[in-house]
């Protein structure tokens, strides 16, 4: 089963196209966890809302719920089938393998 989700760019644009490329989305720890979080990839539920800067894209890797401020999210973490270690990163990273779907709404 598929998973639809999406991501906000604002700030990092260029991620999309990157992500399209490679056909994988990566995570690292959160910079705000004092240290006790591994790295995870993370990201909202459902397409990218109107008006909003980001990409729509697809996964068949299982994530886990989470809720941001309010919304319904997923995250992925290290250790969880499907979730793929990076190599060659000064820090951890983890990824998982995606699909595209759109770029801003």
């Amino acid at each position: 089963m598929p998973w639809l989700c999406h991501r906000r760019t604002g700030h990092v644009p260029e991620e999309e196209n990157q992500v399209r490329k490679e056909g994988y989305l990566r995570g690292k720890a959160p910079r705000l966890s004092a240290g006790n979080a591994g790295p995870s990839v993370r990201a909202y539920a459902g397409r990218l809302p109107g008006g909003e800067t980001g990409y729509t894209f697809e996964t068949t890797v299982e994530p886990m719920h989470r809720d941001y401020m309010g919304r319904d999210g997923y995250i992925w973490r290290e250790g969880m089938r499907g979730v793929l270690a990076v190599e060659g990163f000064e820090d951890e990273w983890v990824m998982i393998p995606v699909e595209v779907l759109s770029g801003e709404e």
